[in-house]
């Protein structure tokens, strides 16, 4: 019996070291965040945002649900939202968007490129794309994270 509980717990302890939790390369991250761009999934952007980058995110939001009068319309006629929306904007419903408009300018032309080369650190990447830019990813835990506020 004693041997069957070790067995288990060896069992689970390994299923858990093999599930993903998030990238865990910078050449994942950024082949991730080629998905999420293209299925337009804000929800997968989120979780490949660094720590630093989310805290930019809720900053941003923040902030454009706070303005109003002439400025509300134009922020939001820049960021392709009714200004009426920006009262109840969220992080989610922000990257949603930040794809949408991002997809069609740099960003967007970067990430359906390929890898030329990547510069890593221990805690810091920088992906050279074939598109002739660069993007930023960090370490953070085992995971790989893009950094956002490097753009």
């Amino acid at each position: 019996m004693q041997l069957l509980k070790k067995l288990t717990i060896v069992i689970l302890l390994l299923a858990a070291a093999c599930t993903s939790g998030g990238p865990i390369s910078p050449e994942e991250a950024a082949r991730q965040l080629r998905e999420a761009f293209a299925a337009h999934d804000a929800k997968a952007l989120r979780s490949l945002l660094s720590k630093k980058s989310l805290e930019k995110v809720s900053l941003m939001v923040t902030s454009l649900k706070s303005i109003d009068g002439r400025q509300r319309e134009n922020v939001a006629r820049y960021y392709g939202f009714k200004p009426e929306a920006l009262a109840s904007l969220n992080s989610e419903i922000f990257l949603s968007q930040y794809i949408k408009n991002e997809s069609k300018k740099v960003l967007g032309t970067v990430l359906t490129s390929e890898i030329a080369r990547v510069e890593r650190g221990k805690t810091s990447a920088r992906i050279h794309f074939e598109a002739g830019a660069a993007l930023e990813f960090v370490r953070e835990g085992p995971y790989w994270k893009f950094d956002l506020t490097k753009l």
